[in-house]
């Protein structure tokens, strides 16, 4: 009977959403002072933080403050490549700045090589939301500029 109802329309209900990023990553920069992925995301916020205030960008700094919010950890689920899929992704690993096809490979393939890292937008009720007001008009912004910003974490481990 339910199937062969009318659908009746409701008042619209505001819904967010939350995103996940599940990444093998080469591990923390200690180097750099960095001992896990979280730090360094801490810190490349910080400095972006820093840049948008200087620079008089509110819009930016509010959605840095919110990227804050993001979780980080590492997900034991997340597991290397299979061989065949790591010899398919070897080219585009060394187009992103490895030097070395075998360490490219092996960084695929070997748990000891990688980081198998987790990131989280914010649970309810600060979760990513489209709804009228102003976190509605930031959340692509915020979508964005977090996924830059792991771009950038991941990126500069390759091409340092």
């Amino acid at each position: 009977r339910a199937l062969t109802e009318p659908v009746r329309a409701g008042p619209p209900v505001d819904r967010g959403l939350g995103i996940e990023l599940e990444l093998l990553s080469l591990p923390s920069d200690a180097e750099g002072g960095y001992f896990s992925k979280e730090a360094e995301l801490q810190g490349l916020v910080d400095a972006a933080e820093r840049t948008a205030l200087d620079a008089g960008d509110t819009d930016l700094a509010s959605c840095l403050a919110r990227i804050r919010r993001w979780q980080t950890s590492l997900d034991p689920a997340c597991v290397p490549f299979s061989r065949a899929t790591a010899r398919a992704l070897v080219p585009c690993m060394m187009k992103a700045g490895f030097d070395d096809e075998e360490d490219a490979f092996a960084v695929l393939t070997e748990r000891s090589r990688s980081t198998p890292t987790e990131f989280k937008s914010p649970l309810p009720p600060h979760e990513i939301s489209f709804a009228p007001g102003p976190d509605g008009a930031r959340a692509a912004m915020e979508m964005i500029v977090a996924v830059r910003l792991l771009q950038h974490v991941i990126m500069a481990e390759i091409s340092d």
